[in-house]
């Protein structure tokens, strides 16, 4: 999900069955507008205030050894400061994207989720950031995982939960499948997950791009 300097809006997708007093047409969904942390980047945030709820500042990246998180670019402060004097939220992406290869690296995530070591010490640096950044929560962005690293991405929410305060959110972008079998393969225990989480924002779109595919649809049905 990594993304270009101009906003990207997408909605943000509870897995949660409303209360049957609640019709569909009563649910609101968030929409979040995702924006990297370059110079002068506030200005979208200024530009696309009315019709956004929240930013996803793009954010901070696992090191190569899955243990470490990279410093928060200097420009998200800004971002924050602006979205926050527009009544917006603002939460913190953290990812396993790999700028050595252009994609999300499945190595680097395993090495953070299957080492109970490195996800304390990656929680306990992302907890410090979002304190000292102000931000309102994080968005777990780990992508092209697999069923092996399940587990500790369970283990990784939980214990990211029990570190932030209450009342910092923590929302998840999942890669979308058309079968529950496909998120469990692609590393999703949702029914666990849904426990912790207070938000999903389901990744349907991409389908074609202009370094992966030939011209077509963004995402199909």
């Amino acid at each position: 999900m990594k993304r270009l300097l101009l906003f990207v809006v997408a909605l943000a997708v509870a897995f949660a069955v409303p209360a049957p007093t609640t019709t569909q047409a009563e649910v609101s969904l968030p929409v979040e507008g995702y924006l990297m942390a370059v110079p002068g980047a506030q200005r979208y945030v200024t530009q696309n205030a009315a019709k956004i709820a929240i930013v996803g500042v793009d954010g901070v990246n696992l090191t190569k050894s899955g243990a470490k998180l990279t410093k928060v670019p200097k420009a998200a402060a800004a971002i924050v400061k602006e979205a926050h004097a527009r009544g917006l939220k603002a939460e913190l992406l953290v990812s396993n994207y790999d700028s050595s290869i252009g994609d999300f690296s499945s190595k680097i995530a395993g090495r953070l989720l299957k080492s109970k070591k490195h996800r304390a010490a990656v929680v306990k640096s992302l907890v410090a950031k979002v304190k000292k950044g102000h931000f309102d929560g994080v968005q777990i962005d780990l992508e092209s995982l697999k069923a092996s690293h399940a587990a500790g991405l369970t283990s990784f929410v939980k214990s990211l939960r029990k570190a932030l305060p209450a009342r910092k959110k923590i929302s998840m972008a999942v890669m979308s499948s058309e079968t529950a079998g496909g998120y469990a393969r692609s590393g999703y225990q949702l029914t666990k997950l849904t426990k912790r989480i207070d938000r999903f924002v389901l990744m349907a779109y991409d389908q074609h791009g202009p370094t992966w595919s030939n011209a077509g649809p963004v995402g199909g049905t």
